[in-house]
This record gives C-alpha cells, sequence and structure tokens, in this order.
C-alpha cells in the first residue's frame, strides 16, 4: 500500500502497492486470542494468517504480499527460526477447518537484525512463503477482533502504565480500564485501521502485561518504523531469485 509522508527514517523514498487482501468486503464494527471481542465474519478481516507449528496455532501474521507474511520476531526465535517448522493457514475463521487443509510452506524467515528479546525492540519478522497464495475469496477455535484506540506513548510510558518500557519502535493501543485487548496466541497478528475503504497495517501484537489487565494496554510493533526494512528486504530477495534464475538459464545454454 502506499502513502505519503513528509519523513522517511531512511531518507530513501519508498514506494508500495495496494494488493487485494488489504479490501475488506464490508465495514464492520467489531464490539471487541481477542478479549472482550467478537467473533469474525466471512471476508472482513483477508489478510489473517495462523501460523502454526505440528498443527497447533503458534502465532498470528498478516499478508503484505501473495508471498510475503510479517509477524512478530520472537515468534520465531531459537529453534523456530527454521523456515522447516511452519505451516500458514490463510482464509479460514475457525481452526477446526486447518485440519483439512495442509497450509502453505515457508520458505525462509527473516528475523530483524536489532530485534531484542528482553526489551522486545524492532520486534518483527518476515515470513517468505514456497508458493504465493492465491486470493479466492473463500473462508473457513475461531477469528475474533475488537477495536481499540490508540494510546499515545508519553501516556503509556508514565510511570502509572509501562515506565518507559514502550519504545520508539512500539505502538500502544487498548483500554487503560482494561476489557479488551489481545492475548496470548495473538502475537505477530495485525493492528490495522481504516482509511478511505482501504485497511492498513499499523502494527503487530508485540507483549503487555496480563491480558486486557486495568492499567496494561496492548503493545504492538510500530509497523511505520520498519517499512524501509521490509522493502530492502523483500526487494533484495526479489533481485537475487531473479539473478539465480537468469545465471540457471545461461547454464543450461
Amino acid at each position: 500500500m502506499g502513502y505519503n509522508v513528509d519523513y522517511c527514517a531512511s531518507g530513501k523514498v519508498v514506494s508500495l502497492r495496494c494488493i487485494e487482501c488489504g479490501l475488506s468486503r464490508k465495514n464492520v464494527n467489531p464490539s471487541g486470542r481477542i478479549v472482550g471481542g467478537s467473533a469474525a465474519k466471512l471476508k472482513e478481516w483477508p489478510w489473517q494468517v495462523s501460523l502454526q507449528v505440528q498443527g497447533s496455532h503458534v502465532c498470528g501474521g498478516s499478508i503484505i504480499t501473495p508471498e510475503w507474511i510479517v509477524t512478530a520476531a520472537h515468534c520465531v526465535e531459537g529453534q523456530l527460526s527454521s523456515p522447516y517448522y511452519w505451516r500458514v493457514y490463510a482464509g479460514i475463521l475457525t481452526q477446526k477447518e486447518m485440519r483439512e487443509r495442509s497450509g502453505s510452506r515457508v520458505q525462509n524467515i527473516i528475523s530483524h537484525p536489532n530485534y531484542d528479546s528482553d526489551s522486545k525492540d524492532n520486534d518483527v519478522a518476515l515470513m517468505k512463503l514456497q508458493t504465493s497464495l492465491s486470493f479466492t475469496g473463500k473462508s473457513s477455535g475461531v477469528l475474533n477482533a475488537v477495536m481499540v484506540p490508540l494510546i499515545q506513548r508519553s501516556r503509556c510510558n508514565s510511570a502509572s502504565f509501562y515506565n518507559g518500557l514502550v519504545l520508539p519502535t512500539m505502538i500502544c493501543a487498548g483500554y487503560l480500564e482494561g476489557g479488551k485487548d489481545s492475548c496470548q496466541g495473538d502475537s505477530g497478528g495485525p493492528l490495522v485501521t481504516e482509511k478511505n475503504s482501504v485497511w492498513w497495517l499499523v502494527g503487530d501484537t508485540s507483549w503487555g502485561t496480563g491480558c486486557a489487565s486495568r492499567g496494561k494496554p496492548g503493545v504492538y510493533g510500530n509497523m511505520t518504523m520498519f517499512t524501509d526494512w521490509i522493502y530492502r528486504n523483500m526487494q533484495v530477495k526479489y533481485i537475487f531469485m531473479l539473478f539465480l534464475q537468469h545465471f540457471i538459464q545461461a547454464y543450461r545454454v
């Protein structure tokens, strides 16, 4: 998706293209693993994926192109950094229906090089799928959604709340009185906002103290800080594959 900004962290121009998965089939207003939310309806959140290991849901993620998924770096730490373990399920609403599908295999996982497992700074990762997703519009526990307001970082960092733990690479969202929030199992899933009938990825679910607790809203990776990094990594892999294909064709000749 493309947008205009007055400032670019890298000093370089980044242009992103809208794809079909950013278009929800209807405007929704959900009343809220999500706490205080409501069950999603067919085609409402087509970019949401379930990231699974050995048939069990581990984290969520977001489709940013037919071949690329963005999730949280803490989901793919240690042994789980190997693409071999993962399957990506798109276009589903219930965990039950995953048993009828094989999911998409992962070709490569790229965690942010400056990810800090203690502070959760730069908590973002990319997954490159072996084969492209097909946007058919078909959809199948149940996917939930909840509306949460953004909270100013300065307020979230006050001594009463997170006391300086929310870094510039993070966004606070939720209710200071608690009651509605993301929770364990939602990690890596999207925080999105709608503008001009297009949904924009604002953050990826990262961390928080408890779930829906008073004074402890959810904390998400700040996608505006990662746009350049995501774009660069997608381009590098794409250019490398083109070079490899050209080399193979030349060698065969």
